[in-house]
């Protein structure tokens, strides 16, 4: 599924991201916040090298 989600056997929903997604996800720079959430909007299966130059050029 879209963003990292799966869903398992039992029919949980999980959702799989970077350990350094919440670093990225809390920066109070609001456009290095911005670049990497529009980075991940765009992938079905998160990359975290795609993610992480997102976050490291702004």
């Amino acid at each position: 599924m879209q963003c990292g989600w799966l869903i398992d056997k039992y029919g949980i929903r999980w959702q799989i991201t970077p350990a350094e997604f919440d670093k990225w996800n809390t920066s109070k720079n609001k456009k290095k916040k911005e670049a990497v959430m529009q980075a991940m909007w765009k992938m079905v299966k998160l990359d975290r090298n795609k993610l992480k130059e997102a976050f490291d050029r702004t």
